[in-house]
């Protein structure tokens, strides 16, 4: 009697599991979906020596933007872009990413 019960037993546990590995072998899942990059980039400000701000690119650790500034006060980034306050915040101006740095030196009133 016993020994029919162990039987028993140990065929309803192989019978369940292998219901449970053909359930989740079978089973279409969750759509794979991609999900939108996020932005990389985080602007910075060095206001010591050289008046610098630069764009800092976090996924790979290195600076890929590096620009000089006159007077700068503060840099502030929002989704929409990221934006240099200076001249003690009297002048705010958006950071144009693509502008080459000499052009947004002489823009700026600072040295080329």
């Amino acid at each position: 009697m016993r020994r029919r019960s162990l039987i028993a037993a140990v065929v309803s546990g192989v019978a369940a599991a292998t219901m449970v590995i053909t359930v989740s072998v079978v089973w279409p899942g969750l759509d794979a979906r991609s999900t939108p990059s996020e932005e990389t980039a985080v602007w910075a400000l060095q206001t010591a020596q050289g008046r610098r701000y630069a764009r800092v690119n976090t996924a790979i650790g290195e600076l890929d933007t590096v620009r000089s500034v006159a007077n700068p006060s503060a840099v502030a980034q929002t989704g929409d872009g990221a934006f240099l306050f200076s001249e003690s915040y009297g002048k705010l101006t958006r950071i144009d990413e693509y502008m080459d740095s000499s052009k947004f030196a002489a823009w700026m009133g600072g040295p080329r």
